[in-house]
C-alpha cells in the first residue's frame, strides 16, 4: 500500500457535510475512500482513516501490543 497521501485526490468533505451525512460518509471511508479530509470551520482540519488503512500506514510507529490494547478498549466501550 502507498504510504504517501496525494492530497489532491483525497476524498474531501466540509464539516457541515460530515455532520449531516455522518453514517454515509463513514461507510464511504470504510469502503475504500480512506483517508478522507474533513475541512473544519475553524481551519483545524481532520483526516479520517479506515481502521485497517491507518494500521497499515502507521501501525509500526506504536509499540507491540498497542493495536490489541486499543481494540480491546474499543470493544469494552462499545459494550457499556
Amino acid at each position: 500500500m502507498e504510504l504517501g497521501i496525494d492530497w489532491h485526490h483525497v476524498f474531501t468533505v466540509t464539516q457541515a457535510e460530515f455532520e449531516s451525512n455522518f453514517d454515509a460518509i463513514l461507510e464511504k471511508i470504510c469502503n475504500g475512500c480512506s483517508p478522507a479530509l474533513v475541512l473544519c470551520d475553524n481551519h483545524q482540519n481532520v483526516v479520517v482513516f479506515e481502521w485497517g488503512d491507518y494500521w497499515s500506514r502507521y501501525g509500526e510507529l506504536l509499540p507491540p501490543g498497542e493495536r490489541e490494547r486499543i481494540e480491546a478498549e474499543c470493544l469494552r466501550l462499545n459494550n457499556e
